[in-house]
């Protein structure tokens, strides 16, 4: 099962091609939201960027403002670029790293 999610959001997330990222305006991005035991821990796979919140709504919310604000910084300052994407086994280590009877929570979102 995880395989198969993995497979899915992988899919996902490459579907957001390099160059949707370099043009100017708002960027279409996934965030995903998993629970680690713990806390729910939030990524945007895209931009390499992580979060975490006391729910999933909070996590996602977090990670979502982070991205736009690594965004922001990078339009100001052309020298810098978004660190991003992460790699396919780093997705697949924060996707099995989900803990508990939740499902893994991802939404789609322009920064």
């Amino acid at each position: 099962m995880a395989v198969d999610v993995f497979q899915s959001i992988a899919y996902v997330v490459d579907a957001v091609p390099e160059a949707a990222l370099a043009q100017p305006g708002p960027k279409p991005l996934m965030s995903i939201a998993i629970f680690d035991g713990t806390q729910w821990a939030s990524l945007v796979p895209d931009l390499d960027v992580a979060s975490c919140g006391s729910s999933a709504e909070d996590a996602l919310s977090a990670v979502e403002e982070a991205a736009g604000d690594v965004l922001a910084l990078t339009r100001d300052d052309p020298g810098l670029k978004p660190r991003g994407p992460v790699s396919d086994d780093d997705l697949r280590d924060f996707l099995l790293a989900h803990r508990g009877p939740m499902g893994i929570i991802g939404r789609n979102f322009s920064a």
